[in-house]
């Protein structure tokens, strides 16, 4: 029966007719029943990140005894997070376009109109998200790959493997996001120049990025992050802790051979060695081409390189003035004919109780007596 009140007494009046044509007809009382509404669904995602991909979302209702268990799905903005497909307590969804900073909504209604919902928050990124190893050594798989955005989604140990050349060996136009997460144990031992964890950054960018306990060994041009950036490439909030870098020419502790370049918010705490007494060597860059850099410093100790200056605490080339603002060192080992550029620590590093000039609170903070990018505090 259909339009009843829950909870209502009724009388059914049945008539039928038998094979002689004679009708018998009886009345019955009937009570219809309330029915047991939803009370409360869960989902098995609350918030979640996608790429341009798939993902199914899974809803659970109670109670255990609601007459209709079913759930209708919604999405805030199809144009960006699009129902592919539903049952009535499972929804695939597909990521279409990137959200930025204002998450998409999926939401699960009850259907049998108790009102009683949850929701999903989803966030889009316009790329591929990285999660294991494996990924993130298929971006040098070919020219398609390297002009693409990535986004790290968890702490890669790569301790283990040794590389005898660049992890990501081609030219990179894209963007990496290293998302606040830590890239640890990097082994190259390579014969060959032009050495680092990018080999080429062209017009691309780093950034967010935590390089931990790195060993980098080269020919000419190396660098930890990357051998050599240029087209206005960007490297930003990027740290290195525990790591060293080692070549013959143009040694790097952050990149070797910058160019058209913009550097800021890099912690850098390494140390750089250049095993030919008249080459360069440089806390964060070896030569050092046109380049902006804003907001860095340099932790370590720099060992070889010119006899005449040409190493830096931030740059090996001495004749070569990049614009420099609010960059700071504190050498772990003096030496004769280094170039100090830059500000040395006011405080020792170690033991700071406040950030050196020019550096942002939004940005920044101190962790242990040193700065800190905020970025990699959790």
């Amino acid at each position: 029966f259909e339009g009843l009140n829950p909870s209502t007494k009724y009388y059914v009046k049945v008539t039928v007719t038998n094979a002689d044509n004679l009708e018998l007809t009886t009345t019955k009382e009937i009570t219809t029943k309330t029915p047991t509404l939803v009370t409360n669904i869960s989902l098995d995602k609350t918030h979640e990140m996608i790429g341009l991909s798939e993902l199914t979302i899974t809803a659970t209702v109670g109670p255990e005894n609601a007459d209709n268990k079913a759930v209708t799905w919604t999405t805030s903005d199809s144009s960006k997070v699009e129902i592919k497909s539903s049952t009535d307590n499972t929804v695939t969804i597909e990521g279409k376009g990137d959200t930025g900073t204002t998450p998409v909504t999926i939401t699960a209604t009850a259907a049998d109109g108790s009102g009683i919902n949850a929701t999903c928050s989803i966030d889009v990124f316009n790329g591929e998200l990285i999660y294991t190893v494996e990924q993130l050594e298929t971006i040098d798989d070919n020219s398609t790959n390297l002009a693409k955005s990535y986004k790290l989604m968890a702490d890669l140990d790569l301790s283990g493997k040794t590389y005898t050349k660049s992890v990501i060996n081609g030219t990179f136009t894209g963007v990496f996001d290293g998302n606040g997460h830590t890239i640890e144990g990097i082994n190259i031992n390579s014969t060959e120049g032009t050495i680092g964890f990018f080999k080429y950054i062209s017009r691309g960018t780093i950034k967010n990025l935590k390089v931990k306990n790195a060993v980098i060994i080269g020919q000419k041009e190396v660098g930890i992050v990357c051998a050599t950036a240029s087209n206005s490439a960007t490297i930003s909030c990027v740290s290195i802790e525990s790591s060293s870098v080692t070549g013959v020419w143009n040694v790097g502790g952050l990149c070797s051979l910058p160019s058209n370049v913009n550097v800021n918010n890099i912690a850098c705490q390494t140390d750089v060695t250049c095993t030919v007494n008249n080459d360069y060597a440089g806390g964060l860059f070896g030569g050092v081409g046109t380049a902006t850099i804003t907001n860095c410093y340099f932790y370590g100790k720099i060992t070889g390189g010119y006899n005449d200056g040409d190493c830096g605490t931030i740059h090996a080339k001495k004749s070569w003035n990049p614009t420099m603002t609010n960059c700071y060192y504190e050498l772990t080992e003096e030496r004769e004919n280094l170039t100090k550029q830059g500000s040395q620590f006011a405080e020792n590093f170690g033991s700071m109780t406040t950030l050196p000039s020019g550096f942002s609170s939004d940005d920044w903070t101190i962790v242990n007596g040193y700065p800190e990018l905020k970025v990699f505090v959790r």
